[in-house]
């Protein structure tokens, strides 16, 4: 009897036998159609069809081959495994950077969102798509540190909140604070948020927060930050338990806070 770690490898060894066995889930499928369809020489294919009826994952009928329920089931935990092992690869850069081992849902509702490569990441890419996604909502809240004190990020709050109508709501840390009343520019357009009706509070502690958490909407984003202050990674996700954790994370902040005012922010 074949045991199941020989099964494993046997099948994913090879790109091949993958691409075949995912095909077939919109079978039946004839082995012409599946050279044609997966791009795999007609030789190979014959191969894995005959490997694949010997282990009974596929049967061959009048309409072409079609998974077994046996082939299905293998399938399927091979979609779910590659998923994990894609996510593990993705979350492992960054695992220093977010605080992974603390979020409270399941990791694999992460197996969709975007993950950065902190090796790769673009600071100024992320701020766009901060705006991209600001554009699109109708409602933001979050956590701030002091790194998202800077004019760059605060314009298009600004625009969003002064001209659009976004409802904003955040707690920011105290060097947040301090980030801000330092440049008039900033002061400037943090009063003009507050006056139109921004709500933003100050944390309660000194502690300075190192992963800001916000959700546009339905998107709920993690950003992390190194001890210098520089974005270096971060997670995008429409699942609706990370969005609830962000949530939580925000109020569990604003609780002891202190709400500010324009005042707060002088000219």
């Amino acid at each position: 009897m074949v045991d199941a770690f020989e099964a494993v490898s046997f099948l994913t060894r090879s790109e091949n036998r993958v691409d075949v066995l995912e095909c077939l889930a919109g079978g039946p499928y004839t082995e012409r159609e599946l050279v044609a369809e997966t791009g795999v020489s007609d030789v190979t294919v014959g191969r894995v069809l005959e490997d694949f009826e010997e282990r009974g994952w596929v049967v061959e009928t009048d309409d072409g081959y079609r998974r077994t329920r046996i082939g299905e089931l293998v399938a399927e935990d091979y979609a779910r495994l590659h998923d994990s092992m894609d996510l593990a690869c993705r979350l492992g850069p960054v695992r220093d950077l977010l605080p992974v081992e603390e979020f409270p849902f399941d990791l694999r509702l992460l197996t969709d969102a975007r993950v950065s490569d902190p090796d790769r990441f673009d600071p100024l890419r992320a701020v766009d798509r901060w705006k991209e996604l600001l554009r699109g909502a109708d409602r933001f809240v979050g956590v701030a540190p002091a790194a998202t004190g800077t004019t760059v990020v605060a314009e298009p709050f600004h625009e969003e909140i002064t001209e659009n109508g976004l409802a904003f709501s955040a707690v920011v840390s105290q060097r947040y604070y301090e980030t801000v009343t330092e440049r008039a520019e900033t002061r400037r357009l943090v009063r003009e948020e507050l006056e139109a009706g921004a709500e933003m509070y100050l944390a309660a502690d000194e502690t300075e927060f190192q992963v800001s958490v916000a959700a546009f909407d339905d998107v709920a984003t993690i950003s992390a930050y190194d001890d210098a202050g520089n974005l270096r990674a971060g997670v995008e996700s429409r699942a609706e338990p990370v969005r609830e954790w962000v949530l939580d994370t925000y109020e569990s902040h604003r609780e002891d806070a202190t709400r500010l005012t324009p005042a707060d922010f002088p000219e």
